[in-house]
């Protein structure tokens, strides 16, 4: 696990379940927004209900 704000991810994981979704977001925490793990992830955790995002930002 890295604190480089520079992603290295080449692809999207394609066995995401849950688990993996939180264990992904916890690896790619200092990824920039446009990290594709990092939006897999989060779009599994919002589908499933374990993550909603802010309505602060529209």
């Amino acid at each position: 696990m890295s604190d480089n704000p520079t992603c290295t991810a080449r692809a999207l994981p394609t066995d995401l379940d849950l688990e993996h979704a939180h264990r992904m977001m916890q690896v790619h925490r200092s990824c920039p927004r446009s990290c594709p793990t990092r939006q897999a992830a989060l779009e599994m955790l919002v589908a499933t209900g374990h993550y909603r995002l802010s309505s602060r930002f529209g």
